[in-house]
């Protein structure tokens, strides 16, 4: 395990690592850093970064996750939605999105990050969004976005995809309405081949093993169908072949933590209302995973990596997890070896 370093967004949004809180205040104008980075190994020997938040109200978990092709740099954002009654005592920095460099070692497996850029989503009135904001996919003309409060897919257009085309004011996409009640909306959201985009609802009803999914087009209304979730889908991702892995999870309580479950599915198989078959990839609860809201595929030197992100609902207050006698979630940014899992037999809780 390596040491924790230190990321701070600075007025010039230099990334600091290696020293210490006093450093980066007497060498930023007592700027503090928004969150602290640890490499860790994770259950299955899998690498990963581990984000401590300095100030929750100006970090409230990641959700969405996106990375270049070559895995050189991630844009993310968060889905802060802080309301009236909860406990922080200062105003909050809502849907705020992210851009950083990934650094690697020499084995290719993820050391640290390298802030460069930062902002906060605009809404389609131009003002900043509110919250809710949960997945990000590319498709070559700008980024599109989903949410959990609402049906409509926004689109933040531009030719080059960096952090910055979030803080412009968006277009809808798609409008249409929302299927589930609560915060149960539109989780997952990746492009695919022929201007077509697949998109997951969270389940509305937890106790069924079906999650509804759709094939969207600009062609075609959107074709729905099911996809059988035993967890809950979190993100999506499309592979070089066209198809698309599927990120699960579901929390199974103190004692066993988070089942996180990884499938592919052949989007060219879907057939309107019926039921996908998805293959397995991973199966596996422990303790040390977490709320994975983010997933995104990249090569890099040759090896196929998936990149998963998890959310720590950092606006939650402490008379919903402290008062309570609960720890606070993690941020994690966990690293996987696609080629491994492809050619090992899937694994089970």
């Amino acid at each position: 395990m390596t040491g924790i370093k230190e990321i701070g967004l600075l007025a010039t949004l230099v990334a600091v690592s290696g020293c210490s809180g006093s450093d980066v205040e007497n060498a930023e104008n007592k700027s503090s850093p928004l969150f602290t980075t640890e490499k860790i190994t994770v259950s299955k020997s899998y690498s990963a970064l581990k984000l401590d938040t300095r100030d929750r109200s100006q970090f409230g978990g990641f959700s969405g996750l996106w990375l270049a092709d070559d895995c050189s740099y991630m844009i993310s954002f968060s889905d802060y939605s802080q309301v009236s009654f909860f406990s922080l005592d200062k105003k909050v920095k809502r849907s705020g999105w992210f851009q950083a460099d990934l650094k690697f070692d020499q084995s290719d497996r993820l050391s640290g990050l390298n802030l460069t850029g930062q902002g906060q989503l605009v809404d389609i009135d131009g003002e900043i969004l509110s919250g809710a904001a949960e997945s990000i996919a590319w498709d070559g003309q700008g980024f599109l976005v989903s949410f959990d409060d609402k049906g409509d897919i926004y689109r933040y257009s531009g030719q080059k995809a960096e952090g910055q085309l979030l803080s412009q004011q968006p277009v809808i996409e798609l409008a249409q309405k929302r299927l589930g009640e609560g915060n149960a909306g539109l989780e997952a959201l990746t492009e695919l081949s022929g201007d077509r985009l697949l998109a997951l609802w969270e389940k509305a009803d937890k106790a069924t093993p079906l999650s509804v999914g759709q094939l969207i087009s600009t062609e075609t209304p959107p074709v729905s169908f099911n996809y059988p979730a035993y967890a809950n889908p979190g993100a999506a991702t499309t592979l070089d072949d066209g198809s698309a892995v599927i990120a699960e999870r579901k929390y199974q309580g103190q004692e066993k933590g988070l089942r996180f479950r990884l499938t592919r599915i052949q989007p060219d198989k879907i057939k309107v209302n019926q039921t996908v078959l998805p293959e397995l990839l991973l199966d596996h609860t422990s303790l040390q995973y977490d709320n994975f809201e983010g997933i995104s595929y990249c090569k890099r030197n040759g090896r196929q990596w998936l990149f998963i992100m998890s959310d720590n609902n950092g606006d939650w207050p402490e008379s919903w997890v402290e008062d309570k006698g609960r720890q606070r979630q993690k941020t994690l940014l966990l690293q996987l070896d696609l080629d491994d899992l492809l050619d090992s037999d899937s694994d089970t809780p």
